[in-house]
């Protein structure tokens, strides 16, 4: 089952990257066009898909290099602006100069592996098949759009891992991966908390943190550098007032609630994310607790991020197939996830018309049941009763929540 997952895996990436090699290109468009004439098949012309996320993490590399704004408009490279942070712009720098369809082709196997190596680290059993196997559609269509929400997922979800074998130093480079790509991940440093030596663990972030910030030294002067950071954080705040498809975005639909700041909500939520670890510290010693604040927090930094969009809920998605796959199958579980598998992925997939992605729709088929798991996910982390034992110094004990 999994060699065919990953088998799958490649193949989406391979198809994908090959499909937008073809019609960038426009003599081997052309050549596939009339070949498919020739079959009988009826090409749209018209229908491309876009590389234009792509052409910005390249331009940004090249311009990193050159010493020009990362955050400027560039309307003849391509649409919209680089947002990313410019430690993003120098780890991309390989890909930059690689030849097109190659980088491409790599970029979207390293998102698609990372994830999947990601959640056979954490489950390393049948249950990982399982949720790989749940995520495929959301990993397929992020590729469409050539995001970074997967490596984001595994990137989080890695750092969990690393904490959860004692190996801080590695979970703070995974940590340090994703907030370079987006700031959310940062919350990940919540799993070393628990653990003993915790301040120790925090500095060793840190410190990781800064030095993944401070990578495009090697390629640029210190004055420089500091100017794209000013002009990251200029964009930063321009897009703090933003709602997109979040919390936020659902609460400014409604009476009275519209006027709320973002960050009042998101400190709230954040609130709420660490309240049964402040409460209850000592049920980190139990796997099933520890998981599913892995998947609360999955779900936290999609729901709470005011500049998600459609392709970011594949971080949520993955925390509801981990929550799925690790949490007994009552019926409320099954209910909440069928109502989610269908809202997201599915809608995504296989229902037509436009009304299903018009921007009304999607927040409310993305946020609505991404809210309610992890509003159901919070309560039974606060009600269950856990039978809770002294942690092996190395490997800490399974257990499961005992009924309420």
């Amino acid at each position: 089952m999994r060699a065919k997952l990953l088998v799958l895996f490649i193949l989406m990436a391979a198809l994908d990257a090959g499909g937008k090699f073809v019609e960038r290109d426009q003599p081997t468009f052309d050549r596939v066009q009339r070949v498919a004439v020739r079959l009988g098949v009826r090409a749209r012309v018209g229908a491309r898909r876009s590389a234009n996320n792509f052409e910005i993490f390249r331009g940004s590399a090249r311009h990193l290099i050159a010493d020009t704004d990362l955050y400027a408009n560039y309307p003849r490279e391509h649409r919209d602006r680089f947002k990313y942070s410019p430690a993003f712009a120098f780890l991309f720098i390989p890909l930059a100069y690689a030849p097109w369809g190659l980088a491409l082709l790599v970029w979207q196997l390293v998102n698609a592996l990372a994830l999947f190596y990601a959640l056979t680290r954490l489950l390393k059993d049948r249950r990982a098949d399982l949720a790989i196997a749940i995520v495929v559609l959301e990993v397929w269509r992020s590729m469409q759009n050539i995001q970074s929400n997967a490596l984001v997922a595994a990137s989080i979800i890695l750092a969990f891992v690393a904490f959860e074998e004692r190996k801080n130093l590695r979970g703070a480079w995974w940590i340090a991966l994703g907030a370079s790509v987006k700031v959310f991940p940062v919350a990940a440093g919540m799993f070393a908390l628990p653990a003993r030596g915790r301040w120790r663990t925090v500095s060793i972030v840190g410190a990781v943190l800064c030095t993944v910030l401070l990578l495009p030294l090697l390629v640029t002067p210190p004055a420089m550098l500091l100017t794209q950071y000013r002009s990251w954080l200029s964009i930063e705040q321009g897009d703090a007032v933003a709602h997109m498809d979040s919390v936020m975005g659902l609460l400014q639909r409604l009476p009275y609630l519209d006027d709320i700041p973002n960050i009042a909500v998101q400190l709230l939520g954040l609130g709420v994310l660490l309240l049964p670890l402040a409460r209850y510290a000592e049920r980190w010693s139990v796997r099933q607790f520890r998981l599913q604040m892995l998947a609360s927090t999955l779900l936290y930094v999609s729901l709470f991020n005011h500049q998600a969009e459609r392709a970011s809920y594949l971080i949520a998605f993955t925390g509801i197939a981990i929550w799925y796959v690790t949490s007994p199958r009552r019926l409320l579980e099954q209910v909440l996830f069928g109502a989610a598998f269908l809202a997201i992925p599915a809608a995504s997939v296989f229902i037509p018309g436009r009304w299903i992605r018009s921007p009304g729709v999607t927040l409310v088929r993305l946020v609505v049941p991404c809210l309610i798991v992890w509003i159901e996910i919070q309560v039974e982390l606060l009600r269950a009763r856990y039978r809770v034992a002294v942690p092996h110094e190395s490997v800490p004990p399974l257990a499961e929540p005992l009924a309420a």
